[in-house]
């Protein structure tokens, strides 16, 4: 269960970003955060998920899978200290296994 004190509402989830790291260990330029396309994080909370049709449909995602999403799909937010994103299930491009 999550401490965090965010909860996303519908079919929304938070993401905790990862670092991005400027090199890696063989040498190789890696893109930094204003270059990046994409986002790599994790899910910290997860709403409840949405109704279609008058029939509830539940998340598909759960807390703590990694997961990959464009860089501009989410509303970043600021809370107790750190950086999220909160992104709708559907804007998430996949799932880190």
């Amino acid at each position: 269960m999550s401490t965090l004190k965010l909860k996303p509402c519908g079919d929304r989830v938070v993401v905790e970003p990862a670092e991005a790291e400027a090199k890696t260990q063989g040498g190789i330029y890696v893109p930094t955060k204003q270059d990046e396309k994409v986002v790599r994080g994790s899910i910290v909370a997860v709403g409840d998920g949405k109704v279609v049709d008058g029939k509830a449909q539940p998340m598909s995602l759960s807390i703590g899978q990694s997961v990959i999403c464009n860089q501009f799909s989410g509303t970043e937010v600021a809370h107790e200290g750190k950086t999220y994103l909160i992104i709708s299930q559907d804007d998430i491009l996949a799932v880190i296994n």
